[in-house]
């Protein structure tokens, strides 16, 4: 077998395994503040602090767009806040609902927080999950 063969057959196409999910989130209801997204594995849904990984996204009335590469394949949550005021954390109202707007991966409750079952994608290559911002 020539050294060209063995690399062809021997190696797999570059990227080939590389993930992408991508994330519209619509309904941005102004230009103030960004938009944090989390992803969350399974065990830690929800947990403050404990996501797999997170971005912010300069807010912009209408929709913007979150990009994660690189996540192993597998099944994930996204939870999405829109901070208006900066402040780093949901603000909620008398009752303990947010306040500013807020979304999930796939179709949540709105008056309890989804159980990952409710929520979870599937990475495994590639993810296209729209979130559309409650507030």
């Amino acid at each position: 077998m020539t050294l060209l063969a063995g690399l062809l057959i021997g190696s797999p196409a570059a990227g080939a395994d590389e993930t992408k999910i991508t994330i519209p989130i619509s309904t941005v209801r102004n230009n103030s503040g960004s938009i944090f997204v989390a992803i969350y594995q399974k065990a830690n849904w929800l947990k403050p602090g404990r996501y797999l990984r997170a971005q912010r996204v300069r807010a912009k009335r209408g929709t913007v767009y979150a990009t994660f590469k690189g996540l192993p394949r597998g099944q994930y949550g996204v939870a999405v806040f829109h901070d208006e005021n900066s402040n780093n954390r949901v603000d909620t109202n008398f009752i303990g609902l947010p306040s500013e707007g807020y979304g999930f991966s796939r179709h949540s409750p709105r008056l309890r927080k989804p159980k990952f079952h409710e929520i979870a994608v599937n990475v495994a290559p590639r993810a296209y999950t729209p979130i559309r911002l409650r507030y």
